[in-house]
């Protein structure tokens, strides 16, 4: 059973989580992708309020002709104080995008870190779910994501960043990526991330075939009105929804309550919620793999 953990037991483990990330910073893992993925690294003439650069992976195991959904992702706190080098470059650095990525490609799956966040016990459904049905990729796109809380005008700023995603970025993707589907669009962040994404989706609501957060950082007040954001998205464009946390995550309790607030507006979403703390090694070694199961699913699911 899991449980909510007390006020001081969740400080610790977010300053437990804070260290690791800082050490993470220090020893950022190579930015050589698996063979299943090959790097666009884009930057945008355009830089205001923010700067406009964003990572693309491409799946390079799809087959001639075939073409994959799109799945953005939106990073954390610290690479958007360290800038767009560190904000693009998060997810295949530091938060086990890549490793996630092959790892589901070729099973079976078991634990990559000593703290074995991904218990034997979920291995084994994983596994047993792969077996079933592979993981058969997606394009992931990987923008800069701007600091919104430093900003004077944090509102105009997420404006502005949703004109970008849904606008010059995807615009983009469909362009110059052959193996994008875009018709078939995820949106899914991480921490600040996910605060970010819930107000994207809460500014264009439509064309999500997916929408998730990861240890999503947003106050208990916010959480009926991302509700409505996230049940109206399900129930106008059959949006499918994904709420991630972990045991340890300072989060835990309003990434409950907002799974809760979808269910009561009478939409499904599903609530995953592993051992682990809110830090890097947890990202690696289970959340990001769930995530990307996730929306693999969701994206390939029929209408």
């Amino acid at each position: 059973m899991q449980r909510s953990l007390p006020p001081a037991l969740c400080r610790r483990a977010f300053v437990a989580g804070a260290a690791a990330s800082l050490v993470a910073r220090r020893s950022a893992a190579s930015r050589v992708p698996p063979p299943e993925l090959r790097l666009l690294d884009w930057s945008f003439e355009e830089a205001r309020p923010f700067k406009r650069r964003a990572l693309v992976a491409v799946p390079t195991h799809l087959g001639e002709g075939r073409r994959a959904p799109v799945l953005l992702l939106l990073h954390g706190l610290g690479e958007a104080k360290q800038g767009p080098e560190a904000g693009v470059f998060a997810w295949l650095d530091r938060y086990g995008m890549g490793s996630s990525y092959a790892r589901l490609r070729h099973p079976p799956l078991a634990s990559t870190h000593k703290r074995r966040d991904l218990t034997d016990a979920r291995a084994k459904e994983l596994n047993d779910e792969l077996a079933r049905r592979p993981f058969e990729g997606l394009v992931l796109v990987c923008p800069f994501t701007p600091n919104v809380w430093s900003y004077k005008n944090t509102e105009q700023t997420l404006d502005h960043y949703a004109d970008f995603l849904r606008g010059p970025l995807l615009e983009r993707v469909a362009r110059e990526v052959p193996e994008a589907d875009t018709s078939r669009l995820g949106l899914d962040g991480c921490s600040l991330g996910g605060f970010v994404a819930l107000e994207v989706a809460r500014r264009r609501p439509d064309g999500w075939g997916s929408l998730g957060v990861v240890q999503p950082a947003i106050a208990e007040r916010k959480v009926a009105g991302y509700g409505d954001v996230l049940a109206g998205a399900a129930r106008a464009h059959k949006t499918r929804l994904h709420v991630e946390s972990s045991t340890y995550d300072p989060y835990l309790r309003v990434s409950r309550l907002l799974h809760a607030a979808v269910l009561e507006r009478g939409a499904a979403a599903e609530l995953v919620v592993p051992p682990g703390p809110h830090d890097q090694p947890f990202l690696r070694d289970v959340g990001t793999l769930e995530m990307l199961l996730f929306h693999d699913r969701a994206l390939r699911a029929p209408a």
